[in-house]
């Protein structure tokens, strides 16, 4: 199972791979202010995801659950990324 899951990051690293100019997507963004940025971002969106349960919109919730989840797979593939030397 571990060797699944490496491999499942190994993928999303490739995908979400800082390759590209700051300017020309909002992950690229996110990369070029580095890791505190994206640390944030998750932090943000961990707040808003508790903030959305908390309300009980049951839309929100998987809205926030999203974002949440989004950032941090970046966050993943940064890791990744910077462990693999990619």
């Amino acid at each position: 199972m571990m060797n699944d899951n490496a491999d499942v990051l190994a993928q999303l690293a490739a995908v979400l791979r800082p390759q590209a100019e700051p300017d020309s997507s909002y992950v690229a963004k996110l990369y070029h202010k580095g890791l505190d940025a994206i640390l944030k971002k998750v932090g943000e969106e961990a707040t808003e995801t508790v903030m959305a349960a908390k309300d009980g919109d049951k839309d929100k919730i998987v809205y926030e659950v999203a974002d949440l989840w989004f950032h941090t797979l970046v966050l993943l593939a940064t890791r990744t990324c910077a462990r693999r030397m990619c």
